[in-house]
């Protein structure tokens, strides 16, 4: 791993299948639902071969962090979370960095939210520096910060909002004070902050407080805003030097559209910031995600 470049690998969506925890009375109310559009739609789309040959793509780069930007499980039953770590365990076994935040679908029931996440994920929060809770929590790169903040909270059925909160913005701008700001900084979230292209209403999906994590993000420098959460590839520029990535599953088998493709995506943060941005897409003929491909970061517009 270079000194001279901070390197962070991220997948997202992965919303691993492993019903063994599920129970009949789970399946009345937003689980029920959830499960019946898995079986109807997601079961087609989302393959478990996809997910291992992602990480073992994201291995194989030996970045100095591989980040999940949440969704591991599809309904937030325990048994997914632990399958999710059972198949990054290659990750560990490489001795490289993880770091998982929760998506909606981890926090998918108010139950959801006892803290299972961060049991069973726990390889994937060790930070540098936090405050008392959980969340947000700081990994310190070779040449560059990461905040990993949490946005999912439980919702009702057909939402899927998220929320960072006040009182965690409050731990973040205390993490803020005590960091070296001549490092470049990296942020990260569940929930998109931008719009979403070719979405009109956006509510039951929107982070509801994107306004005050643009701002936080303008007020730190931060170079580099990464999420997930839509299942879409969208990268654009906030007014200054942040660049806000959005990324596609990275456990679809899609590859009929391209901001819709399989996908994991790289990073290089050097001293300047964000010097680099880079896809690795799914080819379902070939079975394998692609070579590595840059983004032209010169031509994004403003979003």
């Amino acid at each position: 791993m270079s000194q001279s470049l901070s390197r962070i690998v991220q997948l997202s969506d992965i919303h691993v299948w492993e019903p063994s925890g599920l129970h009949p009375f789970d399946l009345i109310g937003k689980r029920g639902a959830g499960f019946a559009n898995y079986r109807l739609r997601r079961r087609g789309e989302y393959s478990i071969a996809v997910l291992r040959a992602a990480i073992a793509k994201a291995v194989e780069t030996k970045p100095d962090v591989v980040l999940v930007s949440g969704d591991l499980s599809n309904l937030g039953l325990r048994s997914e979370l632990e399958q999710a770590r059972r198949e990054l365990q290659p990750v560990v076994d490489a001795k490289l960095r993880l770091a998982v935040i929760p998506g909606n679908h981890d926090a998918y029931l108010k139950s959801s939210l006892a803290g299972q996440f961060e049991e069973v994920l726990r390889d994937g929060q060790q930070a540098d520096d936090r405050e008392a809770s959980t969340y947000p929590f700081l990994m310190r790169l070779p040449t560059a910060d990461l905040l990993c903040l949490s946005s999912a909270i439980a919702t009702a059925p057909l939402m899927a909002y998220g929320r960072v909160g006040a009182a965690q913005f409050s731990r973040a701008e205390a993490i803020m004070a005590r960091r070296d700001n001549s490092r470049p900084l990296a942020l990260t979230v569940h929930h998109p902050v931008t719009p979403t292209p070719g979405k009109r209403n956006e509510y039951h999906r929107e982070l509801r407080d994107a306004a005050a994590l643009r701002d936080f993000a303008g007020r730190h420098g931060a170079v580099l805003l990464a999420h997930g959460h839509n299942h879409l590839s969208h990268v654009v520029r906030l007014d200054g030097s942040c660049v806000v990535s959005g990324i596609s599953s990275s456990t679809t088998r899609r590859d009929d559209h391209d901001h819709r493709r399989g996908e994991i995506v790289q990073y290089h943060l050097g001293a300047d910031g964000l010097v680099r941005l880079e896809r690795s897409r799914w080819n379902e003929a070939a079975g394998a995600f692609s070579d590595w491909a840059a983004v032209d970061l010169s031509s994004l517009q403003t979003g």
